[in-house]
């Protein structure tokens, strides 16, 4: 080829490759921001029908990168901001499966949060209080529920440690009530309605239990309606109500059992908003469940929850005695219908499942099959008062478990991903809570 094949490597002014090695050499060098030193005409490349250069006036049509703001609240267990092509993720921001330790509060009245550890600064002072350690919490729950701890096991460890403070401050409520004299109980209901103003209206505690339940009720958005009616209900125990019909007992049910229930679709979150009905209805059949089995303990401490109507020639309970064997019969017939109104509300508790993430559903599952599997025992001995408190072994337990995780698996199949959603408007009793 000799000189021709030079020629040939050699690029022309006007030809593509020309313009081509001029814009490279340009690109190597340093930008020249004075117009005055910017090609006036473009240089239009031959058969391409396009610009080689530019000129002095041309103006960025993209903005030019800038730089991601980054996040200046604490990040939970030294996580880092998520890259700018994509969304957050679990570990990132703090917004995952793993709550921060120091939940960001300023969005509600009355509270905000502080750097380090489960601490809430409340308006009226600059201490932080510190919470309850998730460990006791969880020490709680072991202790008195034996079912709700094994089914707390189920969920994740954020969830776990929510949902033993929400059953730590109720425990609480409940013991405040049951472990005083009779003559106390009203001004304990007294106490617990007072520290639950303190509580919504973001005041300064010292109590770990209440210091953890604030931060679950601003965080999870808890309306102060289910509370209230919780305390409502302690305070009917406090005064030995008796009631006369299953509609005054499906009101105790709701107050104690089903605001707990609503309470719980904040704390774990649920898809829908119509799976809150649902949930009260499962703490409601549970409420009936540990009716049932507690009748004869019940009557020693003079109280009597079955109603009036299901008890013909039944007086009410006079001081601590033992319950009369003559009225055997008449108290199995009420348990009877009471545990047919738990099934009809157990049914309607299983249509909410689907709206939980697969460990909240798994642990729900279980704590479902638990309970109703003590109302099959009572059942199946004649719903006898007087043969002792039924009792669901370990090994039936895990039977449990496993059916619970076959069925959850099964809706997980038939369900879409799982995104909560914001609760806004509290049920209502009964309108929004006697509905099937």
């Amino acid at each position: 080829m000799g000189s021709r094949r030079r020629r040939l490597r050699r690029p022309h002014s006007g030809s593509a490759g020309g313009a081509h090695a001029r814009l490279t050499a340009t690109r190597r060098h340093a930008p020249q921001p004075h117009p005055a030193r910017v090609r006036q005409r473009p240089v239009r490349v031959s058969r391409l029908r396009i610009f080689g250069g530019t000129q002095a006036h041309a103006e960025r049509l993209v903005p030019a990168a800038q730089p991601r703001p980054q996040a200046t609240w604490p990040l939970h267990r030294r996580r880092g901001n998520s890259p700018g092509r994509r969304s957050a993720r679990g570990g990132e921001l703090g917004q995952g499966h793993r709550r921060p330790r120091a939940g960001r509060l300023r969005n509600f009245p009355g509270i905000r949060a502080s750097g380090g550890g489960c601490r809430v600064t409340t308006t009226d002072s600059t201490t932080p209080a510190v919470g309850l350690a998730p460990s006791e919490a969880r020490e709680i729950i072991r202790r008195n529920s034996k079912s709700f701890s094994l089914a707390s096991l189920l969920l994740g460890p954020e969830l776990r440690d929510r949902a033993s403070g929400l059953y730590a401050y109720c425990r609480r409520a409940d013991d405040a009530v049951d472990l005083v004299a009779p003559e106390q109980a009203g001004a304990a209901v007294m106490k617990l309605r007072t520290e639950l103003d303190a509580v919504y209206a973001g005041k300064s505690l010292t109590e770990p239990v209440l210091v953890e339940f604030q931060r679950l009720a601003f965080e999870a958005r808890i309306p102060r309606e289910y509370p209230e009616a919780l305390l409502e209900g302690f305070h009917d125990d406090a005064r030995g109500k008796h009631y006369q019909t299953m509609e005054e007992l499906y009101h105790y049910c709701w107050c104690v059992a089903g605001s707990v229930g609503a309470m719980m679709c904040h704390v774990l979150g649920v898809r829908r908003a119509r799976a809150v009905r649902h949930g009260v209805h499962l703490g409601m059949a549970m409420q009936l469940t540990n009716i049932c089995r507690d009748v004869a303990e019940d009557w020693e401490r003079g109280r009597l929850y079955l109603p009036a109507d299901l008890l013909p020639g039944v007086a009410a309970p006079e001081g601590a005695r033992s319950l009369p064997r003559r009225h055997a019969a008449v108290f199995a017939r009420a348990v009877q219908r009471l545990l047919a109104e738990a099934d009809v509300l157990y049914a309607s508790g299983d249509l909410g499942l689907p709206y939980l993430s697969f460990r909240s559903r798994l642990a729900v599952a279980t704590a479902r099959r638990v309970y109703s599997a003590i109302g099959q025992r009572i059942s199946n001995d004649g719903a006898n008062v007087l043969s002792g408190r039924a009792v669901v072994p370990g090994s039936e337990k895990v039977l449990h478990v496993l059916g619970a995780t076959l069925s959850s698996a099964g809706t997980a199949l038939t369900t879409p991903r799982f995104r909560a959603t914001r609760l806004a408007q509290p049920l209502r009793f009964p309108e929004d809570v006697l509905s099937f």
